[in-house]
């Protein structure tokens, strides 16, 4: 992604504030303490609003008035030894830079693979400055070529949690329209330490080393170093509400029976339990592996009296549910969520209370906090065999407008969110009651992947014309490579079709085999009609959910617009451009070349249109000869078997 940063503007509060050390919680500090950023994408505002100027000056505007009360966003933090923090607050204000991209939103796909250039729509955070340097907020404004809005912040986590983040930035949102703030912060951090020492003697004892672990390793390792090490990949999920409601059912299923009253399992309880059940089931853990659950409970109304209720500050504590994988998986989905509500539930206010003086007591607090980003490679990890969740389903993340609509897309930004058995659960992108899920595993564990049962090379039913095919023009040039597609079809319907999973393997085979009679060139190898046929590769997979594609409204109007352009005058000169060009192959977006693609690279630039709508377009001509290709099989087809388990 080629992105120009255009300006950055030092903000500071509108008005004088309170100048002097603002101490934070032991609560602050644990945990995450480097910054966390989320990004916003937009679609290109009406005509009737606001110049690109006016846009800006009207966010530094409102930026500098919700920063008077919000003021500890505008100081700077500083160590002040024992693993500690503190907090200075002298207005020296926040960071917003004006950045342009080459790019359009349609191109950006999805946001949570991390796709080359991902870090540049965030505003970048500098740790190898001295920390007192560094501002508490950031934030990057980002035009996109088609006209659409990129907004992101990022906010030290040490000075708030994401119920704190997420209700600032919406006052920022309502000053930016024109609107009053609905409430001031409360800024008192003293309020989670009131009680002194007195505590220690007054509570129930309560062993917070526990509260503590060193999280599950897979049987047979020492530690986790190798598993952190491994590349991740991030699987995006969509349950529609249907599925969650399904999923709540299930959940709630054996509650009816207990005589306790026991209130009814939560959205997140059931997801976050399917999810680990599934998570399990994926990465194959033997009966007798143990196996954890990490997450963030709210403690604001947990506690007694309770905080405020706009608290501005850490206020949540982390959790661990365990269980051993086999029983995990045998038994009910309802036995995975009373495993994460006792964990809930241990979050009383003696708990928290006891804890805060647990964290007084330590004379450093380094090994209680997550440093990843600082470099440190020893912090909390989450992989194999456990899952550390995010939850943001209470958090008023989604409906965020500045004055030109609300957005079409809202996820974290985090450079820090790649490591195996990070999940994230954010609300559905309509507030229709749907549950995005994120999920990072190890390449071999995808959920959404699977384990290989069987390989077949399928050819034609009976012999077929064997020789060289000449390729098209046409057929030279844009994407070279295979095109993955995929469908899903629903467990009820397979079982009408055929049954046994086996008897569907020998009717794909024999079915293909027949079909590639007539196209028999799917069986060859280019260029070669030779009928070594193609792939067929039988799976087992663990199915969670859909797969989510982000709502672009436009982007079937972009397609629209682009295959009007193409008439027959406009391929017919495409074509005589072509012809004297037959010793290369031609890539209009061929990724990864190889080293030698890359060396023999040379672009050139030509006009698709006689007809005086000159369009030009970039072209790279790669010398790759086409005995490259012989080897490679044209067709390849993969059939999951998925375990949609009863819930």
């Amino acid at each position: 992604m080629a992105l120009r940063i255009k300006a950055r503007h030092a903000v500071k509060p509108a008005i004088s504030t309170w100048n002097g050390t603002l101490p934070l919680s032991q609560l602050d500090q644990i945990g995450v303490i480097t910054h966390t950023p989320l990004i916003y994408i937009y679609n290109k505002p009406s005509p009737n609003c606001s110049s690109h100027d006016e846009i800006i000056e009207a966010l530094k505007e409102s930026l500098s008035r919700v920063l008077v009360p919000f003021y500890p966003l505008a100081g700077r933090l500083h160590w002040i030894g024992g693993g500690r923090l503190e907090l200075h607050c002298n207005a020296l204000g926040v960071e917003l830079i004006e950045a342009e991209s080459s790019q359009e939103i349609i191109e950006l796909g999805d946001l949570f693979s991390n796709f080359e250039g991902f870090e540049d729509l965030v505003p970048h955070v500098d740790y190898e400055k001295p920390f007192g340097e560094i501002p508490v907020f950031l934030v990057q404004l980002t035009w996109f070529r088609c006209g659409g809005i990129g907004l992101s912040t990022n906010m030290s986590h040490a000075v708030t949690d994401g119920l704190g983040a997420f209700n600032f930035i919406r006052e920022w949102a309502n000053l930016a329209r024109g609107e009053p703030l609905r409430g001031s912060p409360y800024l008192d951090r003293q309020i989670l330490d009131d009680g002194g020492k007195t505590l220690v003697e007054e509570l129930p004892y309560v062993d917070h080393v526990s509260s503590f672990p060193t999280l599950p390793t897979l049987i047979g390792k020492a530690d986790s170093f190798e598993k952190r090490t491994k590349e991740t990949i991030a699987t995006t999920l969509l349950l529609t509400k249907s599925q969650v409601d399904k999923l709540r059912k299930a959940a709630n299923r054996e509650i009816q029976h207990d005589c306790d009253q026991e209130c009814p399992h939560s959205r997140f309880e059931a997801v976050a339990a399917h999810i680990w059940r599934c998570t399990s089931k994926a990465r194959q853990h033997r009966s007798e592996q143990m196996t954890a659950l990490s997450f963030y409970v709210d403690s604001r109304r947990r506690m007694d009296p309770p905080l405020p209720p706009r608290y501005f500050g850490n206020a949540v504590v982390n959790v661990i549910a365990s269980s051993q994988a086999g029983e995990l998986i045998s038994r009910s989905l309802s036995h995975a969520c009373r495993k994460i509500r006792e964990a809930t539930n241990s979050v009383t206010n003696e708990y928290i209370r006891s804890m805060i003086d647990f964290l007084k007591e330590q004379k450093s607090l380094s090994t209680y906090q997550d440093r990843t980003a600082l470099g440190n490679t020893k912090g909390i990890f989450h992989g194999n065999p456990n899952l550390g969740v995010a939850s943001w389903l209470n958090l008023p993340v989604r409906g965020l407008d500045f004055g030109w609509g609300e957005e079409i897309y809202m996820g974290p930004g985090s450079h820090d969110f790649n490591e195996d058995g990070d999940v994230m659960i954010l609300p559905g992108y309509n507030n229709d009651g749907s549950v995005v899920v994120v999920v990072l595993t190890e390449e071999e564990n995808q959920i959404m992947g699977g384990k290989i049962k069987a390989c077949y090379v399928v050819k034609p039913a009976e012999p077929t014309w064997t020789g060289i095919q000449s390729l098209s023009e046409l057929d030279q040039i844009g994407v070279i490579k295979h095109i993955p597609t995929i469908y899903f079809y629903d467990n009820v319907a397979i079982k009408d079709w055929l049954s046994p999973p086996n008897k569907i393997i020998c009717t794909l085979k024999d079915s293909l085999s027949c079909v590639l009679v007539p196209f028999y060139p799917l069986a060859g190898r280019l260029c070669g009609c030779n009928a070594k046929g193609v792939e067929l590769i039988e799976a087992e997979s663990c199915q969670v959910g859909e797969l989510m594609s982000i709502p672009l409204s436009h982007a079937s109007q972009k397609i629209r617009e682009e295959d009007k352009k193409v008439t027959g005058d406009n391929i017919s000169s495409m074509i005589e451009f072509l012809e004297p060009q037959s010793s290369a192959l031609f890539s209009f977006h061929q990724r990864n070349p190889s080293k030698e693609e890359k060396a023999d690279r040379r672009t050139i630039r030509f006009l698709s249109s006689p007809s005086g709508m000159h369009h030009h377009r970039h072209q790279s001509i790669c010398a790759t000869e086409i005995e490259k290709h012989q080897t490679k099989t044209c067709c390849k087809v993969k059939v999951n078997a998925t375990f949609n388990w009863t819930i």
